[in-house]
């Protein structure tokens, strides 16, 4: 259990391996005609969401990504000529942002995203994905609006329009 290895308590580990099994619900379905009850339904994997400790599974849950994605990294970080911090993603409770120098470095960290969430149960939104490129460089004149892969448009802001 994942637990184990973040120096958790050998007693809570033991409480929640004990609770785990105990997971059960019934559905019931309510409508003008009565009512239908399901039978128990055992759950086997699911973070339930409006528990408080949630997040907390949440998170657990995404540290092998978190440990995949550490050990490739492509960024660095900091003022010009001193660039000693490390970045390649950040980690927010239901949001993941990489980072990369470009497209070839990009594409390992999206397939550890992908290997991971697949075998933790979730989903890879790609429309929910957005790529974007920065270039370091002085614009002349006039910037110009960005199209987003869904269609919609990013307002180019000047300094005096900022």
């Amino acid at each position: 259990m994942q637990l184990e290895c973040l120096g958790i308590e050998n007693n809570l580990v033991r409480c929640i391996k004990d609770l785990v099994p105990l997971w059960k619900a019934r559905i019931t379905i309510t409508s003008g005609e009565g009512q239908l009850i399901s039978r128990v339904v055992q759950f086997r994997r699911v973070v339930f969401r409006g528990d408080s400790s949630s997040p907390l599974w949440f998170n657990i849950s995404r540290m092998p990504q978190s440990v995949a994605l550490q050990a490739t990294c492509w960024c660095q970080a900091g003022t010009p000529g001193d660039r000693k911090h490390e970045i390649d993603y950040v980690h927010s409770m239901d949001d993941l942002k990489l980072f990369a120098s470009g497209e070839r470095q990009l594409n390992p960290l999206l397939d550890i995203v992908v290997r991971y969430s697949g075998s933790m149960g979730m989903e890879f939104a790609l429309d929910k994905c957005a790529v974007l490129h920065i270039e370091r460089r002085r614009i002349d004149g006039e910037g110009e609006d960005a199209q987003l892969m869904n269609g919609n448009v990013m307002k180019h802001l000047d300094i005096e329009g900022s």
